[in-house]
């Protein structure tokens, strides 16, 4: 009897919530004192370094925006009160180790969500019609790929010189 539930004999762990555009995969749903409400939780595994910058800004916004993609997925099959975004450190230096911060899907982080959903759909159903991708997003400053490329259907038709090589989207070959 642990803390992570089962409904009708399904465990709330590690299920995806794909649909055709998108895909992801939420970590677990709580409810440690069985009240029914849940928690959505999404585990980062992170350098200390990365660790102490979410210390001091909090959660990555682009972390947010994902775990609200699997709250809007999810809150018409669960009753889900708020999520958790849980940072755990790759190499546990002393006093870095984890950090715990919670999500509220209020309206702001809901509409910029949505937003965001609405205009990967609309680039989706372009590209369906008429084979024309989206502009290519810009390397973040590191040389990894958008945080959002990873998620994009898309990704295996996008500017693949742009992508080629990039050991953070694996698949892609020339």
């Amino acid at each position: 009897a642990g803390a992570i539930p089962t409904v009708n004999g399904e465990v709330l762990a590690e299920q995806a919530v794909n649909t055709d555009q998108s895909h992801g995969r939420f970590d677990f749903l709580l409810d440690p004192e069985k009240t029914g409400r849940y928690t959505l939780v999404d585990l980062k595994s992170i350098s200390s370094f990365g660790l102490k910058k979410r210390m001091e800004e909090g959660a990555a916004p682009e972390h947010c925006a994902q775990l609200c993609r699997y709250f809007l997925k999810l809150k018409d099959r669960y009753p889900i009160d708020h999520g958790t975004i849980w940072y755990i450190s790759k190499d546990g230096k002393p006093g870095l180790t984890d950090l715990e911060c919670r999500v509220t899907f209020d309206d702001e982080l809901i509409q910029s969500t949505r937003a965001d959903i609405e205009d990967e759909n609309s680039a989706w159903k372009n590209y369906l019609t008429t084979k024309n991708l989206p502009p290519m997003l810009p390397l973040e400053p590191n040389g990894k790929a958008h945080w959002s490329c990873r998620y994009c259907s898309l990704v295996q038709n996008c500017d693949k010189a742009h992508q080629i090589g990039n050991k953070y989207l694996p698949g892609l070959t020339t």
